[in-house]
């Protein structure tokens, strides 16, 4: 297995596409949703700040008021599922390529010394 920057580049999109389209989808679905909670009050950009410090669990407070909204609660704890649920699993995938990627040059420098040797 050759180690060539396009082949891990390859890897990598192959690793992440999942879980950064659902980031993605997250926050275009999440930004939209607390526009629509806000009537249209709220800024492109506090819908999605709402948004990431909701998936960060950052909790800072509501930029876009849901106090008078139980339906826009139900959203945000959909919202903060999906997305704390999609980072642990974008985490996990991170740390099995780092050590997917390091188990594997292991294993050619053993395939190199077997050869050296015989």
């Amino acid at each position: 297995m050759t180690h060539s920057s396009e082949s891990l580049t390859a890897r990598a999109w192959l690793a992440f596409r999942l879980p950064l389209t659902v980031m993605v989808a997250v926050h275009l679905v999440g930004a939209f949703g607390f526009w629509i909670i806000s009537e249209g009050k709220a800024s492109a950009i506090d819908c999605v700040y709402m948004v990431f410090i909701t998936v960060a669990s950052i909790g800072y407070g509501e930029i876009v008021d849901l106090s008078h909204s139980p339906g826009g609660r139900v959203f945000n704890m959909g919202i903060a599922f999906v997305g704390i649920a999609n980072l642990v699993y974008l985490t996990s995938k991170m740390a099995a390529f780092i050590l997917e990627c390091s188990f594997d040059e292991v294993l050619r420098r053993r395939r190199c010394r077997k050869r050296s040797i015989a």
